[in-house]
């Protein structure tokens, strides 16, 4: 909010007719989430003055896209931003050892994970 900046963290590569789709939706987003923070039912106190959203500058990251298409490598993308960007305290985000764990846990025995099973057993071995 302080950047006037909208990060869209989308780490599918498209064509840029794709990619035009996405930003009317990105804008039409905005503009929703600028409607809800004006009513007043949204904040416990007086309304704040919000920001024209609808008006943000988009930021789209480059850096690390998928690796090719239908992977499952979003999250480990979005993450791998997050640490790559993590001076600069975009996110404002604060993140403790149970958000830590919960994401490896995620990411490392969840079924999508194709040598999740292969874990599981090294790791019941190693009890």
């Amino acid at each position: 909010m302080e950047r006037k900046k909208m990060l869209m963290l989308d780490s599918l590569t498209v064509s840029s007719k794709t990619r035009e789709k996405r930003m009317k939706l990105i804008h039409i987003m905005a503009s929703f989430i600028e409607d809800m923070l004006l009513d007043e039912s949204f904040y416990d106190f007086a309304t704040p003055a919000i920001a024209k959203i609808s008006d943000f500058e988009i930021d789209i990251p480059e850096e690390g896209q998928q690796e090719e298409d239908m992977s499952n490598d979003c999250a480990v993308w979005v993450a791998s931003l997050m640490m790559l960007h993590k001076e600069e305290n975009h996110y404002k985000v604060k993140v403790d050892g149970i958000t830590r764990l919960r994401l490896v846990l995620d990411l490392v025995i969840k079924p999508y994970n194709i040598i999740h099973k292969d874990i599981i057993s090294k790791a019941l071995k190693a009890l």
